[in-house]
């Protein structure tokens, strides 16, 4: 219940906007729309076992796909086609994500199979609205003929997490004290350049790590933040480090019912031990 809601208000968000998007399927008014078609797309499974609601930059995403009432020629075979899109979609074919049919690399997919699956790489971070149109094609050609099946949707969304540590010498050692150094823990969240990709800006989370939690509230897109108190370390002491975030928690609210947004399993990479650096280590990002 609570994903068909976060779903459902992607949707209405993302519908608003991306009517320039839906231009390309125009083209097919003069095609003759078979009767009594369908053609659906169903998600099977990503590669962390995450949802489609918290997908991060890396994953794939398996997707199936299902064609009934239609029955080809001898001569003929079907053609998925995604829709081109804009920015706003994150439908654009080789820099928002790519498209594997087969462990083959496409841009769409032709096929004799009336259901399969095919997997989607995600390369960005955004709230993705995709629009797939399936056709049936003359195999001598694979040029589209007047059989138009029918235009299926998926909606789902990614972010880019990078999480990480680093030292700066705060002081150097002298015969009257220790050297000092602080010692930073930072995360860096990016969900997207578009006006609806902002859909965590200004929640709270937790991030969990080492059997703690740390809380943090008004979250902003691409910002670097403490996910642990910066240490002041004299000497040749040990800071104490965070090697993997376990998970990071999201509670977002729709209609009076609160719904957890999680991602798991987050690498901390030791960015190293610098002097001249600075506090935020964009430069690195």
């Amino acid at each position: 219940m609570k994903k068909l809601i976060l779903l459902f208000l992607l949707y209405i968000g993302i519908n608003s906007c991306s009517d320039s998007d839906d231009n390309n399927l125009n083209q097919t008014i003069d095609q003759t729309l078979i009767e009594n078609p369908t053609f659906s797309l169903k998600f099977v499974r990503t590669s962390r076992g995450s949802t489609m609601n918290n997908l991060q930059v890396g994953d794939s995403l398996v997707i199936a796909y299902k064609i009934t009432g239609v029955t080809i020629k001898s001569d003929e075979a079907f053609t998925i086609m995604p829709q081109l899109g804009g920015p706003v979609s994150h439908q654009i074919l080789g820099e928002d994500y790519d498209l594997y049919y087969k462990n083959k690399k496409v841009d769409k997919i032709n096929t004799l199979e009336k259901q399969g699956k095919f997997t989607l790489y995600i390369k960005k971070a955004g709230n993705f609205s995709h629009a797939y149109t399936a056709f049936i094609v003359n195999t001598e050609n694979n040029e589209i003929p007047n059989k138009l099946i029918s235009k299926s949707d998926l909606y789902f969304n990614s972010v880019r997490i990078v999480a990480y540590n680093y030292e700066i010498r705060l002081r150097k050692s002298s015969t009257w004290q220790h050297s000092l150094r602080g010692v930073f823990h930072k995360l860096y969240i990016d969900t997207g350049n578009e006006e609806y990709d902002k859909y965590l800006e200004n929640l709270t989370y937790n991030v969990y790590y080492n059997s703690r939690s740390f809380e943090q509230s008004n979250f902003r897109n691409k910002q670097n933040r403490d996910f642990y108190e910066v240490q002041r370390v004299e000497g040749g002491k040990n800071a104490y480090t965070v090697n993997t975030i376990d998970k990071i928690v999201f509670k977002k609210e729709v209609n009076g019912v609160t719904t957890n947004i999680e991602y798991k399993n987050i690498p901390v990479v030791f960015y190293g031990r610098k002097d001249d650096w600075g506090t935020e280590g964009n430069n690195n990002l």
